[in-house]
């Protein structure tokens, strides 16, 4: 339960950024170590209809040790990041108070814009690149647990 919880926070803020296109796809290897305690899972986000406005988003977190919980939502368009905002984002990566780096993902190493944040709570840093819903990447530390979620897949829908 506890990792349900993560990627949802891992998220709100984040579910904004996508190619807003059925069938673009990606999916995360998450990690945590809360209060000693070591978590490990995927999670699966895809675009799988549209109908007017509306994209339905399928979400699938699958636990190493349990069975895959999926979610179904409907996303307005207007939510949803195109192309030219992504590209705004990596390309203005310094002004938004970031730096491109390059980063080692299961798929390879890629290019991204990391962008931090450090509150008396967290640290938080998010990693945006060019793909399906636009991050690569998400990495939280706070006093007693540190998480994370990395890219291991994604294609772009139709």
């Amino acid at each position: 339960m506890k990792f349900l919880v993560l990627i949802t926070t891992f998220f709100a803020s984040t579910l904004a950024f996508a190619m807003p296109k059925v069938g673009d796809y990606v999916k995360f290897e998450g990690g945590a170590l809360i209060n000693g305690e070591k978590l490990s899972w995927t999670f699966e986000k895809e675009l799988t209809s549209m109908d007017g406005e509306f994209f339905t988003l399928k979400e699938t977190i699958t636990p190493q040790s349990g069975k895959p919980t999926q979610t179904t939502s409907k996303m307005h368009v207007s939510s949803l990041m195109d192309d030219a905002k992504i590209d705004y984002i990596v390309t203005n990566c310094e002004k938004f108070g970031g730096n491109i780096m390059n980063a080692v993902f299961a798929i390879g190493n890629k290019q991204v814009c990391r962008i931090s944040s450090i509150t008396p709570d967290k640290a938080m840093a998010i990693y945006y690149l060019k793909i399906p819903f636009g991050h690569a990447g998400v990495a939280v530390q706070t006093k007693d647990n540190f998480s994370y979620l990395s890219l291991s897949d994604y294609r772009f829908g139709n």
